[in-house]
């Protein structure tokens, strides 16, 4: 039976679409200041919500990175290129809302896929200092 108990299970069901290398970078970070975004974060990073797992942030982060609907900019170059001038795999940024939470996504399309990610404000967001 295919139902209302199935979809009920699938709420709790989260999806990560992003490197293991990727991940640990958004979550816990590597070096002094790079990443390290998961609660309580690391000096100087905005923290996701103290409430939000590791794999509740990676699966907002892949819905956005998969969702037609997000408006994405090029960080540099031609707007919807896949590749830059130099033909390195162009990187594009969104500044999308989950669950009342701004998030700064960065994937390269043609590349590596979702590179970072960030909250940048909303509800239970923090900035350590």
């Amino acid at each position: 039976n295919f139902g209302a108990k199935s979809v009920k299970e699938m709420e709790n069901v989260f999806v990560d679409l992003a490197s293991k290398e990727r991940r640990n970078h958004i979550l816990i970070g590597e070096g002094i200041d790079s990443g390290g975004h998961m609660f309580p974060g690391k000096p100087g990073k905005s923290v996701f919500p103290e409430q939000w797992s590791a794999d509740k942030i990676m699966h907002e982060v892949s819905d956005i990175a998969t969702d037609p609907s997000v408006v994405w900019v090029n960080q540099k170059g031609v707007q919807g290129a896949l590749f830059t001038k130099k033909g390195d795999a162009a990187r594009w940024v969104t500044d999308t809302v989950r669950d009342g939470v701004e998030i700064r996504v960065v994937i390269e399309p043609a590349g590596a896929g979702i590179i970072t990610a960030f909250p940048r404000s909303g509800p239970g967001v923090i900035f350590n200092p």
